[in-house]
């Protein structure tokens, strides 16, 4: 195995650390912002990293910037990959109450909506579909959507979009770096 793929697993070994750890200490909603901000770092670590060890090997002339991207690619997709398989695993296995309290969040915050008059009139025009139904029909049809939206395989998909287009940006970006600034 060579130093970018060790560097990379290694990255995603800490990633899911750090994540363990706010769900052992109970703060779900600070593991979320520190897993998003070391996501972010991390893969540009991966994609760096890899381009790195490579041009320690090969010299600019002897590859293509078609070739840099591919490479680091390869790990930031390595990295994506993996992360996307534990957050499906955390979400449906370990920690499965966190998406139904995200529910429960949003339930309550659409009833103290709906409890005013007003807001619920302004709900109602805003939504001609809506104009028949009570605030009890609305909230149900509220916490089904949110139902459909918060579960885990919406989440890991959008999680891996998400991840994906931040590799495919950051490895352009780190590329075109390397290739017209550090290596020249």
């Amino acid at each position: 195995m060579n130093k970018a793929r060790s560097l990379t697993l290694t990255l995603v070994l800490v990633w899911i650390l750090i994540k363990m750890v706010f769900f052992f200490i109970d703060d779900a909603d600070m593991g979320f912002d520190v897993g998003v901000m070391a996501n972010l770092l991390f893969i540009l670590i991966a994609i760096a990293s890899s381009l790195w060890f490579k041009y320690k090997k090969v010299t600019l002339q002897e590859s293509t910037f078609l070739d840099d991207l591919k490479d680091s690619m390869k790990e930031a997709g390595l990295y994506v990959i993996i992360v996307v398989v534990f957050i499906f695993l955390y979400l449906k296995v370990i920690d499965p109450e966190l998406l139904q309290s995200r529910v429960n969040e949003g339930v309550a915050a659409m009833e103290e909506i709906l409890r005013d008059p007003a807001k619920l009139e302004e709900t109602r025009n805003l939504r001609p579909d809506l104009k028949d139904m009570t605030p009890e029909e609305l909230i149900a049809q509220y916490r089904s959507s949110q139902e459909q939206i918060l579960s885990p395989g919406v989440t890991t998909a959008l999680s891996l979009f998400a991840l994906m287009s931040v590799s495919v940006l950051y490895s352009i970006v780190t590329t075109l770096l390397f290739r017209k600034v550090l290596l020249k």
